[in-house]
């Protein structure tokens, strides 16, 4: 299991790129006004929470409801940055050229 309780150290990697990975989608938010910044507005808690995980990340491991929120925040904002960066290479990449 990733968020064994037994390995904090696991867990506080896997927080830290939560972190940037949330604030990253949250910057893209505020940045950017669109649907992104309906999205940065769900995953506002997310970097602070991860933030709190990396100091004591034994509570994490504790908790399935915040897990579950965490892993759904990561995932939409991968998803957000990388269509961000498809939308950007392929679809701007015209007027570069």
């Amino acid at each position: 299991m990733i968020l064994d309780p037994g390995k904090p150290t696991r867990i506080r990697f896997l927080s830290f790129a939560g972190l940037l990975v949330t604030a990253g989608m949250i910057y893209l938010g505020a940045v950017w006004p669109s649907l992104y910044t309906l999205i940065a507005l769900v995953i506002l808690p997310a970097p602070l929470i991860f933030a709190g995980a990396m100091m004591r990340p034994l509570a994490l491991a504790k908790s399935p409801k915040i897990r579950a929120y965490l892993l759904i925040c990561v995932c939409i904002s991968i998803i957000g940055l990388v269509d961000e960066l498809v939308w950007l290479i392929f679809l701007q990449g015209h007027r570069w050229r």
